[in-house]
């Protein structure tokens, strides 16, 4: 399975201005140019009420929300920190099988079998009640879909469990566009941690070098 860390600044500055919530305020909007952090590789501010600055510190990017207004409006200040690691995984256009999960109009074809033998493993290693109740029912039930094999695929949505995206990324993929019948180039993951939250965000790495948004992936919220 060949994943490894990325680290492109340029292409990481276009990966958060398509990846950023929210919409910037329209052409004309004063920036304030002071940067409230120190190695800021990008800035984009929100009306008067929250600003984003983008950090650049060693392997990781930091994006640094910040409640301009405190405060001051609603008591509250909404600040907070996304950090953010990026791995990337080539497309194995080598790979053969007929299973494949599915997002928008990519396939992510799999090793079926090495897919069920991972389901077998976790399943062995459940020993609480909760694990058996709640874990053990979605990897039976994957199980069940690998096995269809006139229906051997899966369709993601913008939300799923993570015992499907385990499959993406623990395992070695062929990335196909069915759409204009080309092979991309790689699959992208941001890791991203925040003070209440952690989860994952998956990006399609296009031989042209543009950025597909997938979907994402909650770890967890506190």
């Amino acid at each position: 399975m060949t994943v490894r860390p990325l680290f492109n600044l340029f292409f990481l500055v276009t990966l958060i201005s398509c990846s950023s919530s929210g919409n910037p305020k329209e052409p004309g909007l004063k920036v304030k140019s002071k940067n409230h952090f120190p190695n800021v590789i990008q800035v984009k501010q929100y009306g008067d009420s929250m600003r984003l600055e983008v950090e650049k510190r060693q392997d990781k990017i930091i994006k640094h929300y910040i409640d301009l207004k405190g405060k001051k409006d609603n008591g509250f200040d909404d600040s907070y920190n996304e950090v953010c690691s990026y791995a990337s995984k080539l497309n194995d256009s080598t790979l053969k099988s007929n299973f494949y999960v599915s997002s928008e109009n990519f396939k992510f074809y799999l090793d079926k079998k090495q897919v069920l033998s991972y389901c077998d493993s976790i399943i062995k290693k459940l020993t609480t009640d909760y694990d058996k109740d709640v874990i053990k029912p979605r990897y039976e039930d994957l199980k069940k879909y690998i096995k269809r094999q006139d229906k051997s695929n899966i369709k993601i949505l913008k939300y799923l469990p993570s015992n499907y995206v385990d499959l993406l990324v623990n395992f070695d993929i062929k990335i196909v566009d069915e759409k204009v019948n080309e092979i991309p180039h790689s699959l992208l993951i941001e890791y991203y941690k925040t003070e209440f939250s952690a989860g994952k965000n998956f990006y399609i790495i296009k031989e042209q070098g543009d950025t597909v948004a997938l979907f994402h992936s909650l770890d967890y919220i506190n």
